[in-house]
């Protein structure tokens, strides 16, 4: 079924561009937070397996429709739907999801460590693991010290091993289609000199991310980025989005513009949604791109408070 396109007069009756003006003040953290309720709320209308059809949703649960149609106009009452927060962990608050974290380079864990001992209860890994076992009698784990009475197969399981960085493994055991976290794992010789060490991280995070197919964020948020959010309206243009398509309409660049520019009057306006408000919208509707929003926010609220870690 297609989507009807929105007129203006079919916009809601309670929006108004002049409540936005209040993100010209928000941090990064109230963005993060605020943000991320409109990326639940439209996950929400597509029942979290895709887009669908608006009326197939209707059709089944009328009732919960009714209540995200609801709340997708309720946000123009004010649009502040959470002031956010400066602690570390999952932005959804579930505990598979990789948290936001101030330092993002920081020492394993003992949970880290120890929790390897889950390979050895996935058979998936039994090839990898039993090998451990045999290389175990070669060569000591933790020490690296060789055992002179130890069998060629034992060393040529540990051979094995340590030639086989650990994405490797993970791919041969559980399909080369697996999808790696945001976290790796690196030995480093912390008695090297800096600048040979700098150097290597550089070569190693290049690979690291070639070889677990994860593309990096270009660049930390600034102050002219927050600036641009709250200029191009793109908080207004993500609740119009998503009150739209709550209710199977489309609203057209034109009718956008003049929604969220209403005392402009450049011909440009259609140009400026499609190539500046929906780039801006899409990148800020990203979990991956909020997170390391939140993180950001977070560091520099620990380094404001002269937060001193542990470890």
């Amino acid at each position: 079924m297609k989507l009807k396109r929105a007129q203006f007069s079919d916009l809601p009756p309670n929006f108004d561009i002049t409540k936005y003006e209040i993100c010209a003040d928000w941090d990064i953290g109230t963005w993060v937070a605020n943000l991320f309720w409109r990326v639940t709320r439209r996950e929400g209308l597509d029942g979290g397996s895709g887009p669908v059809e608006i009326r197939e949703i209707m059709k089944r649960n009328a009732a919960h429709m009714r209540m995200l149609q609801d709340a997708s106009q309720e946000v123009f009452d004010d649009p502040l739907l959470n002031f956010g927060n400066s602690d570390e962990g999952s932005i959804d608050g579930l505990p598979d999801s990789p948290p936001a974290l101030a330092r993002r380079v920081r020492d394993l864990s003992a949970f880290d460590v120890l929790r390897s001992k889950d390979y050895f209860s996935d058979d998936a890994f039994a090839k990898y693991t039993e090998s451990f076992e045999l290389a175990a009698t070669a060569i000591d784990p933790i020490s690296g010290a060789l055992n002179p009475e130890a069998n060629d197969a034992g060393v040529d399981a540990a051979h094995l091993l340590a030639g086989t960085p650990d994405w490797k493994m993970v791919r041969d055991c559980l399909g080369e289609d697996y999808e790696f976290g945001p976290f790796a794992l690196a030995t480093i010789d912390i008695r090297a000199p800096d600048e040979d060490l700098i150097a290597d991280f550089r070569l190693w995070l290049e690979l690291a991310r070639k070889n677990r197919g994860v593309d990096p964020l270009p660049r930390a948020v600034t102050k002219d980025d927050l600036d641009l959010w709250s200029e191009m309206q793109v908080l207004a243009y993500i609740d119009l989005t998503i009150w739209a398509y709550a209710r199977n309409l489309k609203i057209g660049a034109a009718v956008m513009g003049r929604a969220l520019f209403p005392m402009e009057f450049d011909i440009g306006l259609e140009d400026r949604v499609r190539k500046v408000v929906a780039r801006e919208a899409q990148k800020l509707t990203n979990m991956e791109v909020l997170r390391s929003m939140q993180s950001q926010h977070v560091k520099a609220e620990r380094e404001s408070e002269n937060f001193t870690p542990e470890y």
